[in-house]
């Protein structure tokens, strides 16, 4: 997969139509969903994406770190932590299929995947190890 260098970009919201998370878990005023045709941002956390393609995860210290394909196809995240919230973070590549696309494929404390549809039509997985890095794309689990 190519990656990508497009970073989200904050746009105005056109329309109120809130929407919830796919996982169970609750993240808070902060990423209420909002937009329309198509396209939505976090009532506070702000951004440009794919309504529906959002997930959140619920990290070890409880602090959350959401996955997003951006309207270039592009997935992206941004995280909450103690000092704040971060900027948003291509992982490169490009997403497809779709807002049933990303997904976060398994979770063991720090250590989870995130997966998405490539263009492809294949599954593609990135594994975030408990040091905090990256695999890249991969169409394997490791």
């Amino acid at each position: 997969m190519a990656a990508g260098t497009l970073m989200l970009a904050g746009g105005a919201v056109t329309a109120a139509q809130t929407g919830a998370f796919a996982d169970d878990t609750d993240p808070g005023e902060e990423l209420v969903e909002v937009g329309s045709n198509g396209h939505c941002t976090y009532s506070k956390w702000g951004g440009r994406f794919l309504c529906g393609s959002n997930k959140a995860h619920r990290l070890p210290n409880g602090h959350t770190q959401v996955f997003v394909i951006g309207t270039n196809n592009v997935p992206y995240t941004k995280w909450s932590s103690g000092s704040g919230v971060s900027g948003w973070k291509s992982m490169g590549g490009k997403c497809y299929k779709g807002t049933k696309s990303m997904g976060v494929a398994w979770a063991d404390g720090w250590n989870f995947a995130v997966t998405c549809i490539g263009g492809d039509g294949n599954r593609w997985y990135n594994e975030r190890y408990t040091s905090g890095h990256w695999s890249g794309w991969d169409r394997t689990r490791t």
